[in-house]
């Protein structure tokens, strides 16, 4: 799973890394896979 932050005019202003779950539960790889692509955002500097 891959975020894409676009702004208002369309360009791509970030993209996170891919988020991989590994586990055969849907649901709960679902989430792994969103914390694990989130991770991407933790060295930003935003506010």
């Amino acid at each position: 799973m891959i975020f894409e932050f676009v702004n208002c005019n369309g360009i791509t202003v970030f993209e996170t890394k891919e988020g991989i779950g590994r586990t055969k539960n849907f649901e709960k790889a679902y989430r792994e896979a969103v914390r694990d692509a989130m991770t991407s955002l933790d060295g930003l500097n935003y506010s």
